[in-house]
């Protein structure tokens, strides 16, 4: 009878995951500057940003919180993961993110926050082009639970609710809920698996009085393959690819491609290419990773182009068990 259960369960999420688009209202028209809590489309965590953010469907750690919760059934049993990872990202800003979870015979429970924090900038007015003298208190948030489970020996589901706050000056900001939804699919061919995720799903806000401004959250939905292209996860040697399209609300549709290579479950070599970008497309990253039974320590790096205007962000992260 549990079975049962689970099956027709898997049936009704996969076919409202692929709904997601259209309850999101999800469109390829690009309804540029529309969006707020836009902090939350920056992509977290120094290995998926190597391969190009081709990771919905490759990410099987605690990362997973970030693309695709999913993947955290990949986490092995009765095993607490963590990461952290730094963005040093455009202007002087910064991203900050982490999260913590442990794989159950009950399904794999987490807990993740990501904080952005904008340099301190001078208060201008119309009056006071120059500056008023105070500086502005800004900066962002969003910390939540998720949980995913394993429906079959092949199917995963996992979902998420965060709680977003950001402040734009002094007492004037907002807090929302948004929503992720992910499925993961091991298709038993060569390892190949197919993978769906929505993430920043949450109701609309009005930004000004009287309905002057009414943006979206932005909403971000990915369907994504990934394989073994040569060898196998565990051999010596082993790469995989990955690849998936990207529907968002305030841009035209994009497509990422990602591989990584491992040599000796020790090193890895990553590189991505983002299809469709104004001013972002190549990626590269590298990671090393020490390991001891189901017990591990990863130190990841990335770098990303970002046009002739910014240097390319940086992004650092540490990822373990215990």
């Amino acid at each position: 009878m549990r079975s049962i259960y689970s099956i027709g369960f898997a049936a009704v999420l996969a076919g409202l995951v692929p709904s997601a688009p259209v309850l999101a209202d999800i469109s390829n028209q690009a309804p540029l500057g529309e969006t707020y809590a836009t902090f939350l489309e920056v992509a977290q965590g120094a290995r998926g940003v190597g391969m190009g953010d081709a990771y919905v469907g490759v990410v099987d750690d605690i990362g997973a919180v970030f693309w695709n919760v999913a993947g955290m059934t990949d986490i092995p049993k009765n095993r607490f993961q963590f990461t952290f990872t730094n963005t040093q990202w455009l202007v002087n800003s910064q991203f900050n993110s982490a999260a913590v979870g442990v794989n159950t015979d009950y399904g794999a429970f987490a807990l993740s926050i990501v904080t952005f924090s904008p340099p301190e900038m001078l208060e201008t007015t119309i009056r006071q082009p120059q500056g008023t003298g105070r500086n502005l208190d800004t900066g962002s948030w969003a910390f939540g639970g998720a949980y995913a489970k394993k429906l079959t020996d092949r199917f995963s589901v996992g979902a998420q609710v965060r709680v977003v706050d950001e402040t734009l000056f002094g007492e004037w900001g907002f807090r929302t809920f948004d929503l992720a939804l992910g499925t993961k699919y091991y298709t038993g061919f060569r390892n190949l698996r197919i993978a769906m995720a929505l993430r920043n799903f949450g109701k609309d806000k009005i930004l000004i009085d009287n309905e002057i401004l009414n943006a979206h959250m932005p909403a971000l939905f990915n369907i994504a393959v990934a394989a073994e292209v040569i060898g196998e996860k565990g051999d010596p040697a082993y790469l995989t690819g990955a690849f998936e399209s990207l529907y968002a609300v305030s841009v035209e549709r994009r497509a990422h491609f990602g591989a990584e290579l491992w040599l000796r479950n020790m090193l890895a070599l990553r590189g991505g290419y983002k299809w469709n970008y104004d001013n972002q497309n190549f990626t590269a990253g590298a990671g090393v990773r020490l390991k001891r039974g189901d017990r591990f320590l990863s130190a990841d790096v990335a770098w990303a182009t970002f046009g002739d205007q910014f240097d390319a962000p940086l992004r650092f992260s540490v990822t373990g068990s215990f």
